[in-house]
């Protein structure tokens, strides 16, 4: 998968919004597409949102990459966000800093409660999953596959 999240969670400098660390949720691949499998059989699932287990703080996602925290002012990290977006600088765009302030995460109790759902992974497990693949990546031992 290649996104904004994943291109953020790739690097080895992180902007982070200083005074904030919300909790994010990783859902893993294998935990996603049991899910969907489950989701086209049950045909009830309207609304049903899949997750992975447990939340991560960003504290705890750039520690288990080895990454370094880069902590600005969201006022001013808004303004370079725009600036960088438009002039097609910067990877990500500016509303994508909410992400680095506010809390994101999904209840996946319907998603039980209906479908039989729940993943095999925690957030974390998810996540240590996705720095292995990257860290081979990085030495060029894995490769992304292009369509």
């Amino acid at each position: 998968m290649h996104n904004v999240i994943t291109r953020y969670l790739a690097r080895k400098l992180v902007p982070t919004m200083m005074g904030f660390d919300p909790l994010f949720q990783f859902l893993h691949e294998t935990d996603a597409i049991g899910g969907a499998a489950l989701g086209s059989a049950a045909r009830r699932t309207r609304g049903v949102q899949r997750r992975g287990r447990r939340r991560a703080p960003a504290v705890d996602r750039h520690q288990a990459r080895g990454a370094h925290r880069n902590p600005i002012p969201h006022p001013i990290a808004e303004t370079l966000a725009a600036v960088g977006w438009v002039g097609q600088l910067v990877e990500a765009p500016p509303s994508f800093l909410k992400y680095l302030r506010f809390l994101c995460v999904a209840d996946g109790r319907r998603a039980h409660s209906v479908m039989g759902f729940r993943a095999a992974h925690t957030s974390r497990e998810a996540l240590l999953d996705f720095v292995g693949a990257q860290r081979l990546r990085d030495v060029k031992l894995l490769s992304e596959r292009t369509a």
